[in-house]
């Protein structure tokens, strides 16, 4: 480890040009930072504190995968580093401001520094030790969990959203790489990562898949939509919880079904003015996690024939309609229950009911009686004897 006061320039330059890929391991991502108030607090220190602002700032850590250091370049007091594979794993909002004012106004910078934390791990001169693609995988996921539990470590001064302490998990980050090397899609670990390059064009918003509703879809997929509708984030993001739907044996084309199934749901809901329907009454409306669930009963055997994502897409649209068409008689069904009439003994209310557990448990007993059929097309059909 090695501690070295550098130029403010030095970091500003960084950060500006890498941006987001220099913060990989850090909790929050490049633009959520530009929400924060401390950058207004950063900024006054910097502007009012001249020469001791490198004393009065926490500084920053950086973690490396090489670090090499000299003081033999002809030049009195400098040295000359070289840093390999950077990542900074605290100090992201100094950087962050001082990326803006490098934009705006480089002048601010000139003359002072920040304290500079390094932590080298010398990875490279262990990867060439590892021969075998299992030596190198163990490598790989020794390197991640210490660099993200030193990441967790020196963050917890400051309050940060629990889906972004729990954003690189090793879990979190296969599943990113999964679905977009099998789909194109962007699954949005932290918050607003995507949101520079949605606004330079570079992709569709259609493509970004938000974390907290795909996280819902997973575990009404799963058969509890009681959970997805009533969960709260702290809990959604509980490490057990999360790997409990995000994990190296999750089905990433059932994970896209899911979210495409939700999202399309919450499309009909938004054309129907979140009203009830004369159809499918409140199924869209506060259900959309109970529609889940049921697909995830119904079409696990046809989700097996699709390939491409037009092909899941398709799927999601046929499926969801098929099961909204039936979906007035489900709602007349359980409002006969007796188990249900807190609901609706004396007044109707579907949005307690689809938060409660009663509902998981309605729909196994109500849709065990159907069955999709695919033959010329995917169709609804009563199983026989029902």
């Amino acid at each position: 480890m090695a501690l070295l006061f550098v130029p403010l320039s030095f970091v500003a330059e960084i950060v500006d040009e890498y941006k987001n890929s220099i913060l990989q391991y850090n909790p929050r991502n490049y633009l959520s930072m530009s929400k924060n108030p401390v950058n207004k607090a950063i900024s006054v220190s910097l502007k009012e504190q001249n020469e001791n602002f490198a004393l009065l700032n926490n500084g920053i850590t950086m973690i490396c995968s090489d670090f090499i250091c000299s003081t033999q370049n002809g030049l009195n007091g400098s040295t000359n580093t070289r840093i390999e594979d950077p990542q900074i794993i605290n100090g992201g909002q100094t950087g962050f401001t001082l990326s803006r004012i490098y934009r705006d106004d480089p002048e601010k910078l000139q003359g002072k520094k920040v304290l500079l934390k390094i932590i080298a791990t010398y990875k490279s001169s262990k990867e060439q030790q590892a021969v075998t693609d299992e030596e190198k995988q163990e490598l790989s996921t020794a390197y991640a969990t210490f660099v993200n539990s030193i990441s967790d470590a020196t963050n917890m001064q400051t309050k940060i959203d629990e889906a972004d302490r729990k954003a690189n998990l090793q879990a979190q980050i296969s599943m990113q790489k999964r679905l977009f090397a099998y789909y194109g899609l962007l699954y949005e670990r932290k918050q607003g990562e995507y949101e520079e390059a949605l606004h330079q064009k570079i992709f569709d918003k259609d493509q970004v898949i938000k974390r907290d509703t795909f996280v819902k879809c997973l575990w009404a997929m799963k058969g509890d939509c009681a959970k997805a509708m009533s969960i709260s984030k702290a809990d959604l993001f509980d490490e057990d919880a999360l790997l409990q739907v995000i994990n190296e044996n999750t089905d990433a084309k059932c994970a896209v079904f899911s979210y495409l199934f939700f999202s399309l749901s919450v499309a009909i809901d938004n054309k129907n003015k979140k009203q009830e329907h004369p159809v499918w009454g409140n199924g869209t409306r506060y259900g959309k996690y109970a529609l889940l669930s049921v697909a995830g009963r119904l079409v696990s055997a046809h989700l097996e024939k699709r390939t491409g994502l037009a092909d899941i897409l398709e799927l999601a649209e046929r499926s969801l309609e098929i099961i909204l068409n039936e979906w007035g008689e489900f709602e007349k069904y359980v409002r006969t229950l007796q188990t249900n009439e807190t609901y609706f003994k004396n007044e109707v209310n579907y949005f307690n009911y689809y938060k409660s557990q009663n509902v998981q448990n309605d729909i196994n007993v109500f849709w065990s009686n159907y069955e999709m059929e695919e033959s010329a097309e995917l169709c609804l059909v009563k199983k026989t004897g029902h």
